[in-house]
């Protein structure tokens, strides 16, 4: 539960010395690792959108969403290229088999 998250992200932080780096790994949001939480495209269908402001405020709201938690580090976008798309580590988790595209 997104209530839980936060308060225990907050309880840990109230004991530290220094900040604490909570780190997430949400390559589409929130919801890649914590159930009730806004659903957004997977990065292959992002990777196929040509508006580029679109995908700016995607990444702006992501990034609200993580602080709101108490996130300080998303370990995501990632550049993988589906090179192999048998893949099925890397597969939906890359914005396209193209690496000038995905960069």
């Amino acid at each position: 539960k997104l209530q839980e998250q936060a308060w225990m992200t907050n309880f840990a932080q109230s004991f530290a010395d220094v900040p604490l780096m909570v780190t997430f790994d949400g390559e589409w949001g929130l919801s890649m690792r914590l159930k009730y939480t806004p659903v957004f495209p997977k990065n292959v269908v992002l990777g196929c959108i040509q508006n580029d402001r679109l995908i700016y405020e995607y990444g702006q709201e992501v990034a609200r969403q993580c602080k709101e938690m108490g996130v300080t580090v998303n370990f995501a976008p990632v550049a993988d290229v589906n090179r192999n798309p048998n893949n099925p580590v890397i597969n939906v988790r890359s914005f396209g088999e193209e690496p000038h595209e995905v960069a």
